[in-house]
């Protein structure tokens, strides 16, 4: 009779585990979207931003979105490229604010814009 009991616990034993593993404790949480997935359509409006004001649509300025690994942390933000004037320069930074601070993050931006010679854009 021993081992018919042995054997009974067993099952009981395993059911049990089994049962418990399958248990929810809570709510299940929300999937987490990847920091590229934050950072693809932040890039995009940005891109877009730029390419709709009538002054810096012919320009070639392209911005990089680094999202941070910490949710603390700034959105960074890489402006390159090259425009003729500082005040273009200084329109498209001021527009790229106003994108990132419309949906609410902090950022950091690296401006990397150089200025050259309407001349240099011209062949002759």
């Amino acid at each position: 009779m021993r081992p018919i009991v042995q054997f009974l616990f067993a099952r009981l034993l395993g059911l049990g585990l089994r049962m418990w593993a399958q248990q929810s404790f809570g709510p299940t949480p929300v999937a987490a979207m990847t920091p590229e997935e934050v950072a693809v359509p932040l890039r995009a409006k940005i891109s877009d931003a730029l390419m709709v004001e009538p002054s810096l649509s012919g320009l070639p300025v392209t911005p990089t979105v680094r999202m941070p690994l910490w949710p603390r942390d700034p959105v960074m933000i890489e402006l390159s490229g090259s425009v003729p004037r500082p005040a273009l320069r200084q329109a498209a930074i001021a527009l790229v604010l106003r994108e990132v601070d419309s949906i609410g993050e902090s950022s950091a931006l690296q401006d990397r814009i150089a200025l050259t010679s309407a001349r240099l854009g011209r062949a002759a």
